[in-house]
């Protein structure tokens, strides 16, 4: 505040009818320009975030109900022989296929949204 303070006491001395009204620095100038900005970023970045986490959910929910539903299918492959990788590949194969339709006619219905 001292500079700001000396600069107000030289434009004083210079011109006293000079009415030194909330002298603030650019940075400050600045910094309040883009609080709004910033503010908007930071919240749009928090529901992105709560999104991504809702999304990973819901996929680690459909896998789970997938694999609770062909528990006793995967024992029997097994039981019959099927490798290990092999049982996994295909769980999780059919788990990123529903995943993929998912975001593809998400992704799809976007412009119906009316959103920018």
């Amino acid at each position: 505040m001292g500079v700001q303070q000396s600069l107000a006491n030289v434009i004083q001395s210079l011109e006293p009818d000079l009415p030194m009204v909330n002298v603030r620095t650019m940075e400050q100038v600045v910094s309040q320009a883009l609080a709004a900005d910033r503010f908007h970023t930071v919240l749009f970045g928090v529901f992105a975030a709560v999104a991504l986490i809702l999304a990973v959910v819901g996929i680690y929910g459909v896998t789970s109900f997938v694999v609770a539903q062909r528990t006793q299918e995967i024992g029997v492959r097994m039981a019959l022989g099927a490798p290990r990788a092999r049982v996994l590949r295909d769980v999780l194969r059919e788990g990123m296929t529903a995943a993929l339709v998912g975001t593809i006619l998400g992704a799809a219905g976007v412009p119906f949204t009316g959103g920018r």
